[in-house]
């Protein structure tokens, strides 16, 4: 009867120390530095990809706790491709937030010239690396999608 006792106390124990040991590190800021990295999240990267690339930028101390936050949040899949502006000073939850929603996402700034044509356009963010021309026109070709938006 001693033994059991003796083991279900280290089984709680543990299990307690395990759920303090991931709320703690979920929730403790990176660093006390206010400066922002760039970091990039590519199509179709996973993640565990994601996580792995944060900690080797330093934006994270452990990609595991985030792996384990972002799916226990249903967020893994949801987390956005793009160029993101990230302050060091973030938790993992603050992270999660920030990839799944896009919130620190980089903005590109274009500016159309009045006058041009959807051709010129198309040349332009093609330049720019924006989007790919054909795209452009095709999507602005299919009057029927966009049109009712505007009258």
């Amino acid at each position: 009867m001693k033994r059991l006792i003796i083991a279900v106390i280290v089984i709680v124990s543990i299990i307690f120390g395990a759920y303090i040991y991931y709320f703690l590190g979920i929730h403790e800021k990176n660093s006390l530095d206010i400066q922002t990295q760039k970091f990039f999240v590519k199509e179709r990267q996973s993640s565990e990809e994601i996580s792995e690339n944060l900690e080797k930028a330093g934006l994270i101390k452990n990609s595991f706790l985030f792996d384990l936050y972002a799916w226990r949040k249903g967020l893994d899949s949801k987390l956005q491709t793009g160029d993101y502006e990230v302050p060091n000073n973030l938790s993992i939850v603050d992270i999660v937030s920030l990839l799944s929603s896009a919130r620190g996402k980089l903005q590109n700034k274009i500016t159309i010239i009045e006058g041009w044509k959807n051709s010129d356009i198309a040349r332009y963010l093609e330049k720019e690396n924006i989007a790919k021309g054909d795209d452009f026109l095709n999507a602005g070709s299919k009057k029927s999608d966009w049109w009712a938006d505007y009258t």
